[in-house]
């Protein structure tokens, strides 16, 4: 079960999103990811499988960081091993 959601500097969980289809689950995560009013806050984009993180978006960390900043970079996450084989 892929899930997605918006995580707050206190670790509360919001915009859930459950799903069992890698797509469906990809574009929630961007929607997420593409929330510019968040920029510089400290919340999270998180998209995991099975309970086990896929991605996770800081929206207050540089553009430059590959592990924490996906705007623009989400099919990257499409050629993943673990989204690849439930899609």
């Amino acid at each position: 079960m892929f899930k997605v959601y918006l995580r707050d500097a206190d670790k509360l969980i919001s915009e859930k999103t459950l799903t069992l289809d890698a797509q469906a689950a990809l574009r929630a995560f961007e929607t997420l990811v593409n929330r510019a009013e968040l920029d510089g806050q400290n919340f999270w984009a998180v998209l995991s499988l099975d309970g086990i993180p896929l991605a996770q978006h800081k929206f207050d960390t540089s553009p430059k960081s590959a592990m924490y900043f996906w705007r623009g970079r989400i099919n990257h996450l499409a050629q993943n091993t673990a989204l690849a084989g439930h899609a």
